[in-house]
């Protein structure tokens, strides 16, 4: 019984952890994951940046909640339907897109979507059989929650702040492109079709 314990605590942080790895890692190739949802053609740049640190704090924050069984039976729900959301939109990559590269763990670890939905789905399996898990009590429980939804906001905006955003405030009026972002479109052969050298856009 104590050996089942073991395995199940070893699985939920394995979980975490994962999910604690895949926000870092982004973060480390904070850029290149930008560019890559914007490739989508679904938001407009400074939008993608907006929504790629906001998936990196949601994975920060699931990723802690799992790994310290804070509000787990919400926070295991939302792990458990963001991995099949991600398992779908993975599907939908291998049968139109065949990227090299889905960063899930940004430029550092190369997986295409194939790779992935095997990723996910071993972690889906994983999440299941630690379903029921006792919450975590302790005295300090609160102010741990408070310091990790802190951390977890703070690091992906204000850390990594957008350059979209420092460009709308502080930037020069009649810059038509970030130069750091441009370079980074040019060392990248996927990405080349956004880059209009006749406009500098």
């Amino acid at each position: 019984m104590e050996s089942k314990k073991i395995i199940l605590l070893v699985f939920r942080v394995l979980v975490g952890l994962t999910f604690i790895a895949s926000a870092v890692l982004k973060l480390v190739s904070l850029e290149s994951f930008e560019l890559y949802v914007y490739s989508f053609g679904l938001f407009s740049y400074a939008a993608s940046t907006f929504f790629a640190r906001l998936l990196i704090m949601i994975e920060l924050l699931l990723g802690v909640g799992i790994t310290f069984c804070v509000l787990y039976k919400h926070v295991w729900r939302l792990t458990l339907a963001m991995l099949v959301g991600f398992s779908l939109f993975l599907i939908y990559l291998a049968l139109f897109r065949a990227d090299d590269n889905c960063h899930c763990f940004g430029n550092v670890v190369d997986l295409n979507a194939t790779e992935s939905i095997i990723k996910n789905i071993v972690l889906i399996g994983m999440l299941l059989l630690v379903r029921k898990q006792n919450e975590w009590h302790h005295s300090l429980k609160a102010y741990i929650v408070t310091i990790s939804i802190m951390v977890s906001v703070f690091i992906p905006f204000f850390g990594f702040p957008m350059d979209s955003m420092y460009s709308l405030f502080y930037g020069d009026k009649n810059e038509r492109f970030n130069p750091s972002v441009y370079d980074n479109v040019m060392e990248l052969p996927e990405y080349s079709t956004m880059i209009d050298s006749s406009k500098n856009m």
